[in-house]
């Protein structure tokens, strides 16, 4: 059995995602046996995957004093999360391309030169699970108890001198995007209303990710855009 220290400790060795969705007044909303339940209802489903990851196995998925946390280590995905009574949801996430195995491609200058590029954050990746995210806060807010505005921060940890790539050997990335910052966070307060047009929230979020990644030519955002049409078709 895995304990919450050992997949802390594995999801923070490598690169990782932290968000926080929480209502701006912490009272409680609900019960801690209704708040798997409730969970359940407003993750993210995308091709019989969920964001997060809740399973009736009591080893993954226990009640604390005022939470349920969940912990899951399979298929190349790790993470950890922590729902509050309150309705604060604490959602760590490892980086999916550092633990299953790939091809990524990098710039073409990378590919010429044949230089190995040891860290990479996958463009559709991303594009996939920033719009979970958001989609998740937006599900969150149309289920909550009472109809009020959701702060928003999403993490990205260990990117200094990570790669934006693709795994298409036909895409024309013609430069290296590389972040040259050790943490990229964004955050805010959303209104219902925001949350409900999250597809616009996820684009704002990947160009300033993309950015950070110093990737700001005039195809970044018809690129990311593309990619988002991708991941709604699978909604």
């Amino acid at each position: 059995m895995i304990t919450e220290e050992e997949i802390t400790k594995k999801i923070t060795s490598k690169g990782y995602w932290k968000v926080t969705i929480r209502p701006l007044k912490l009272t409680k909303r609900f019960s801690v046996r209704d708040a798997k339940s409730w969970l359940e209802k407003v993750c993210v489903k995308y091709y019989g995957w969920k964001v997060p990851v809740i399973t009736n196995d009591s080893e993954q998925c226990f009640f604390g004093q005022d939470y349920v946390e969940g912990l899951f280590d399979k298929y190349g995905v790790v993470e950890k999360w922590r729902l509050h009574s309150s309705g604060q949801l604490v959602y760590y996430r490892g980086f999916i391309e550092d633990w299953q195995p790939g091809k990524w491609y990098a710039g073409i200058m990378s590919r010429q030169s044949g230089k190995p590029v040891e860290k990479v954050k996958g463009i559709a990746v991303t594009v996939n699970e920033i719009t979970m995210f958001y989609q998740l806060a937006k599900q969150m807010v149309e289920n909550s108890i009472q109809d009020e505005k959701l702060y928003v921060s999403i993490e990205l940890h260990d990117v200094l001198n990570r790669t934006l790539a693709t795994d298409s050997p036909m895409a024309m990335l013609y430069d290296d995007y590389i972040c040259r910052i050790p943490e990229i966070k964004i955050e805010s307060e959303y209104t219902k209303e925001q949350l409900l047009n999250y597809q616009q929230l996820s684009m704002s979020a990947l160009l300033e990710i993309a950015t950070m990644f110093n990737w700001t030519g005039e195809g970044v955002g018809k690129a990311l855009e593309n990619h988002m049409i991708q991941y709604l078709k699978g909604e």
